[in-house]
């Protein structure tokens, strides 16, 4: 008997998941912050049993005089700081420059009736500007 209810409950999440062939309308939040400052995109959380899916992140840096190191930006599945880390990448870049990574066709599944936010996690330099996008769309109910 066990052993049919967890079958049956896992057929039941593939098939919740099912509704993520096809998106509903989708949403796009982005950050621009002033020169040095702190990137935070934050979706805010859904009623009970919704779930943000994040479908496209574009994250750049461009860098005045000054070089940057690197900058580390991670997409949470919660608010800034406090959620699990469920995707990041790092960025550098020489003085005078810009770097952009931009993906699309993503697929990352938060948690029903939670934030999810994309944020820097290390330091901006004195003149450098960072600038971030999350876009996707969000299911259940």
């Amino acid at each position: 008997m066990g052993t049919e209810q967890t079958a049956g409950r896992a057929g039941a999440s593939i098939q919740d998941l099912s509704r993520l062939i096809t998106p509903p309308g989708e949403w796009s939040v982005q950050h621009q912050p002033a020169v040095a400052g702190n990137v935070l995109v934050v979706k805010a959380a859904g009623a009970t049993g919704i779930r943000h899916v994040a479908k496209s992140i574009t994250v750049s840096v461009a860098s005045g005089a000054t070089p940057q190191a690197i900058v580390v930006f991670v997409l949470r599945d919660g608010l800034t700081g406090a959620g699990p880390i469920i995707w990041s990448c790092a960025i550098a870049c020489v003085a005078g420059t810009s770097q952009t990574i931009a993906l699309v066709g993503l697929n990352l599944v938060g948690s029903a009736a939670t934030a999810m936010t994309l944020e820097n996690s290390s330091a901006i330099s004195a003149t450098c500007q960072a600038v971030a996008t999350l876009s996707g769309y969000s299911v259940g109910g």
